[in-house]
């Protein structure tokens, strides 16, 4: 009976610690299907979301301190050394607050690199591994992602491997 108990703990910790590295205090909103039918539209229906969905929700609820819109998409990037396809995501600067993404060399974007729709990227340890290999790579070494060159202005340790690199929301 012990031995169960400490195992269930044990795994209580563990998601505990899995969840805080998502961000505290966080939700998550996902497109969807309705379920049922209702003013007059079917079951079943798409539901999509756009930046106006967002700037609604900063609008409208008072009691969210941040809402962050978030792009992902693959695509091929591309280094002198290799290349490979990954998944890109188009984040706003707060998305390293809010999903805790420590960086651990350069820096995460900034608001300038957003107002600017700077080209600019923030590179996942993986993606940097693949890209680069061995090599040092300093802030502004040059990555073409689907043929648009930018810079790498930091990287991260990525916690989960989907997240690979972050670029500047494209509203």
């Amino acid at each position: 009976m012990v031995l169960i108990v400490a195992m269930g703990d044990g795994f209580k910790v563990g998601q505990r610690d899995r969840l805080r590295q998502l961000g505290e205090n966080i939700v998550i909103v996902f497109p969807g299907r309705t379920e049922k039918q209702a003013g007059g539209r079917r079951a079943g229906r798409r539901i999509r979301l756009d930046y106006d969905d967002v700037r609604d929700i900063r609008a409208e609820c008072f009691l969210v301190r941040y809402v962050v819109a978030e792009l992902q998409n693959p695509a091929r990037a591309v280094t002198p050394f290799n290349s490979g396809t990954f998944s890109v995501m188009g984040v706003e600067p707060l998305y390293s607050q809010i999903r805790s993404i420590p960086v651990d060399r350069g820096r995460f974007l900034v608001d300038q690199d957003d107002d600017a729709a700077a080209r600019v990227a923030v590179l996942g340890d993986n993606v940097r591994k693949q890209l680069f290999g061995e090599r040092p790579v300093a802030p502004g070494a040059s990555v073409a992602i689907k043929r648009t060159c930018v810079s790498d202005c930091g990287s991260h340790a990525a916690q989960d491997p989907e997240q690979q690199l972050q670029r500047p929301g494209q509203r």
